[in-house]
């Protein structure tokens, strides 16, 4: 499915992201790169 993205947990996706803090800058990343794909 090309529509479908899996983002990996832990240190697939950055230092501390099993925080909420940790994770925020990754999670915008993946979500501006996703989003770029998808228009």
């Amino acid at each position: 499915e090309p529509r479908l993205h899996l983002l990996g947990y832990g240190d697939w996706t950055g230092p501390a992201s099993a925080t909420l803090i940790g994770v925020g800058r990754p999670a915008r990343d993946a979500a501006r790169e996703v989003a770029g794909l998808l228009t």
